[in-house]
């Protein structure tokens, strides 16, 4: 089974398998959202990668999107005994000395520390599968030119097909998760606003896309995760507010169609606990478990796509999907997928398309409004102004 090692926090991380002790797509999933950064996570080559040696085990480091890099661990017999060898030598809880494990295994986890990677044609790969998909859905939209310009405006003249990411944009600037930043989204008629939650040292809430942004935005530089009150007193570029939960509730309170939209926290439990308006809170969920246990809390969900990959060629989903307030889907996904989520759409289920601005070919807002306005509900925005002058060429 695979496994991740925590060096930072010294310990690790387990996950289920099925009745026979094998990985399934959940388990790996599940590995993959408990992954923090500078994580090492020890897995089936196969398992990471179908096009790999299914004999061969990789660690590998994990960013928003995937596993950033890997190294293939050839001279190791199994999972287990890699773990064993690892435990060994943590010692009771001290700091675990690498130089102890065997010489390939440190050679190859002290390359990957230094970002001295095994280069292989990954990424050359994952850039022709890319280009297949979007000439593929092209030319579906050739095919389609006519019905295009009929539904432009349907999409854009309703707000709530919008959801303001991190916030929304202020003064050009994205990913503050600030106060100024969704009250300059409210003020634009956006009321769905995305925030990304996590936690800080004392296990409050708060909203911050990640740590590494946070500590270059604020010049709160730190080696660790802040605490709360040092949090709240670091200002994104020295000029807009941040938001603690108290923050989120007096917001909540003040602006009675602000609806909430997190990211990141996968625990339903710990947002009813901390929050007052559950009604107006829309949590985008990454397992299973998180969907059934928001569903017995009555909070709503918008479920990402790694939770219906694993359904989308078949010809029905579970009821537990259809129950979500949409789909977060990646641009790249609803291109792949586009016929599955037109299908979706038609039968009332709302799909949300995110990954926009990330400087990659039409990933602005008109683009992927004027590209995927068929397939999609709606989209994660940062400029809140793109429907001023829409004109899709």
């Amino acid at each position: 089974m695979p496994f991740i090692f925590s060096e930072k926090k010294n310990k690790f991380i387990y996950s289920e398998g099925d009745p026979n002790g094998q990985p399934t797509r959940q388990s790996l999933i599940n590995i993959f959202y408990a992954a923090d950064k500078d994580d090492l996570v020890f897995i089936r080559c196969s398992d990471l990668l179908n096009k790999l040696n299914n004999n061969n085990i990789c660690v590998a480091k994990k960013n928003k999107i995937g596993f950033e890099s890997f190294v293939t661990l050839q001279g190791e017999k199994s999972l287990e005994e890699i773990k064993n060898q690892l435990f060994e030598n943590s010692g009771n809880g001290s700091n675990i000395d690498l130089s102890n494990l065997n010489s390939y295994l440190y050679s190859s986890l002290l390359a990957l520390k230094q970002k001295i990677y095994k280069v292989l044609p990954f990424k050359s790969l994952l850039a022709l599968k890319n280009f297949y998909i979007w000439l593929n859905f092209y030319l579906y939209k050739l095919k389609n030119s006519n019905s295009v310009n009929a539904d432009l405006s349907k999409l854009a003249i309703n707000n709530k097909n919008f959801i303001s990411h991190a916030g929304g944009s202020i003064e050009n600037f994205k990913y503050t998760n600030s106060i100024e930043a969704v009250k300059n989204s409210i003020n634009h008629g956006v009321n769905l606003i995305e925030l990304d939650l996590m936690l800080t040292k004392d296990n409050k809430i708060v909203a911050v896309h990640d740590w590494d942004q946070w500590s270059n935005s604020t010049r709160c530089i730190q080696k660790e995760v802040p605490t709360e009150e040092l949090f709240m007193k670091c200002k994104f570029l020295e000029i807009y507010n941040p938001i603690n939960e108290k923050v989120i509730n007096k917001l909540m309170n003040e602006y009675k169609d602000f609806i909430l939209v997190t990211d990141k926290i996968n625990n339903p439990k710990l947002i009813k606990d901390r929050f007052k308006y559950h009604d107006r809170i829309i949590m985008e969920l990454f397992t299973k478990k998180a969907v059934f246990e928001a569903r017995s809390l009555g909070i709503k969900f918008l479920i990402n796509e790694i939770l219906v990959d694993d359904y989308i060629y078949e010809n029905k989903f579970p009821e537990w999907v259809t129950l979500a307030e949409g789909i977060a889907v990646s641009r790249l996904y609803a291109m792949e997928h586009y016929k599955r989520f037109i299908s979706l759409k038609d039968a009332g289920l709302k799909i949300y398309v995110y990954g926009l601005n990330e400087g990659k070919y039409r990933d602005t807002e008109l683009d992927v409004f004027c590209d995927l306005n068929q397939v999609i509900s709606g989209m994660y925005i940062d400029d809140l102004k793109f429907t001023e002058n829409l004109q899709c060429n």
